[in-house]
């Protein structure tokens, strides 16, 4: 074997730390992370009307609260039974609310009011569950700018270091933000990572 051909191979093997590398591409994998903090309680609200009700009836109801089109969950026939409302089928209405950690006495006590409201005014009956805790980072989207740019310097030093010429993008896939699952003591939902993995193209000189 010649002595450029070990030293190739060597390179070869270094790279595949980080990519993977072949006589006509290269794959990289380029990410960021960062630290989240669990700030925001996810509340489901639940809406019971008769079939006569429609949306507009139930965002007219919801709407104080903060609650839009938007937010509902879903939709499904039910068939409830309280002492004002007889055994009947109904609309069952099911909402998310993202409501802030720091005012959750002030959200219940905004819930438990609707409740109120909608009894009175004969709209339905109101019923409503924490769900979850979740940062409110988490639905950030990806900067894939930078994550390609990332990826595009660690693609040029594998190609440089093998002696070969970078080209065109071939493939791309990833760019989704993940956040690790489980709090920490301190509240804190550890990594929030966005990540790419690109294929670019390579050429001899």
């Amino acid at each position: 074997m010649s002595k450029r051909s070990l030293v190739l191979a060597a390179m070869f093997a270094c790279s595949l730390a980080y990519a993977q590398l072949d006589s006509n591409s290269v794959t990289v994998t380029a990410s960021k992370s960062g630290a989240t903090s669990l700030d925001q309680a996810l509340y489901t609200v639940y809406i019971d009307t008769g079939l006569d009700r429609g949306i507009t009836d139930v965002l007219s109801l919801v709407q104080p609260i903060g609650l839009k089109a938007a937010d509902l969950a879903g939709l499904e026939i039910t068939t409830f039974r309280t002492a004002a409302w007889p055994a009947a089928n109904g609309f069952r209405w099911s909402f998310t609310l993202a409501a802030p950690l720091a005012r959750m006495k002030e959200t219940t006590a905004q819930l438990t009011a609707l409740q109120q409201t909608a009894s009175k005014g004969g709209v339905g009956i109101v019923s409503f569950g924490l769900r979850n805790a979740q940062s409110s980072q988490s639905s950030q989207t990806c900067n894939v700018g930078d994550l390609a740019s990332d990826a595009r310097a660690k693609a040029q030093a594998i190609a440089d270091s093998a002696g070969m010429g970078l080209g065109v993008v071939l493939g791309m896939t990833g760019a989704a933000p993940t956040v690790a699952i489980g709090a920490t003591p301190s509240g804190s939902t550890g990594p929030t990572s966005c990540a790419i993995t690109v294929k670019f193209g390579l050429s001899r000189y």
